[in-house]
């Protein structure tokens, strides 16, 4: 999500497909009118699912550590 034009730029390369200036242009412009959080945000709450935050955090720190990926504090 911090590299989102970036991630996409990659997905079409993976397909094997361009990725011209032209559709740059249109996915920022997307982008900048429809800003991340411009209806609210959604709050996880994972114990209502089941999950234990600190028994996925350990499971997943081999990920975190392999792809140098930023940590996400447990939700409130």
């Amino acid at each position: 999500m911090r590299r989102d034009l970036d991630t996409v730029a990659d997905i079409y390369s993976l397909a094997d497909q361009p990725f011209t200036d032209e559709s740059r242009l249109a996915m920022r412009r997307f982008v900048d009118e429809h800003p991340r959080g411009r209806n609210g945000t959604v709050r996880y709450q994972p114990e209502v699912l089941g999950i234990d935050w600190a028994e996925r955090s350990a499971a997943l720190d081999f990920y975190v550590d392999h792809f140098g990926v930023g940590r996400e504090e447990p939700p409130d």
